[in-house]
């Protein structure tokens, strides 16, 4: 077994069955302890554990992202509840104005007439703005998020709200404030677009 002195640094040599006794160096001639095992430095070995391999993303798998589109008939609901009061309210004020009767009276006209063209232009207008999903692959996701900010731009659409991978893009005026919202969801290599199918067929454009 070898040991170094602890006073002058010389390296000794001794046999296993002298731990614990004491020997003279013969350096310095001073008496040290031979060091028994539980003595010796524990050597920590420091080992770096195997990287965790990262689960392959399939191209081909669904993206569970609970983005549900807008369906048709919600698209005409939606509509209908807007529109329908609204031109109620102004056909009862406008025969008012022309035939003189009291506001109140006319709403036995103007309630039915407003349901009819709400019920009529709620489902015209949901044939050209009801929601569909599309997923379109990235390289990028910073690029990606580039991008469709700039393509939504472009056809009058504007973030509303950004959290890590989930975007919410509103519309503008003059793109239709009854057309809804956009929400993205990345997922990998993949983004999941979920909106008016009349503006996403231009977005669809710009990813293939």
């Amino acid at each position: 077994m070898k040991f170094n002195c602890i006073n002058c640094g010389q390296s000794l040599e001794a046999d296993s069955d002298m731990a614990g006794t004491s020997v003279t160096c013969p350096v310095c001639s001073k008496d040290i302890k031979v060091p028994g095992p539980k003595d010796q430095p524990i050597r920590v070995r420091r080992t770096t554990p195997p990287p965790v391999p990262q689960q392959p993303f399939s191209e081909t798998s669904p993206l569970n992202t609970g983005l549900q589109p807008r369906s048709f008939f919600g698209t005409a609901s939606m509509i209908f509840g807007v529109t329908s009061p609204l031109f109620a309210l102004g056909f009862d004020f406008l025969m008012s104005l022309q035939t003189g009767v009291p506001f109140g009276r006319m709403l036995t006209i103007s309630i039915p007439t407003g349901f009819m063209f709400g019920l009529l232009f709620g489902l015209i207008m949901a044939a050209f703005l009801k929601a569909d999903t599309i997923t379109v692959n990235i390289r990028d996701r910073d690029d990606f998020v580039s991008r469709i900010n700039v393509a939504m731009s472009q056809i009058g659409f504007y973030p509303e709200t950004g959290s890590g991978n989930f975007l919410i893009f509103k519309p503008s005026f003059w793109a239709g404030l009854m057309s809804g919202r956009f929400s993205i969801v990345i997922q990998g290599s993949k983004a999941t677009i979920v909106g008016p199918s009349k503006y996403l067929k231009n977005i669809q454009k710009r990813f293939v």
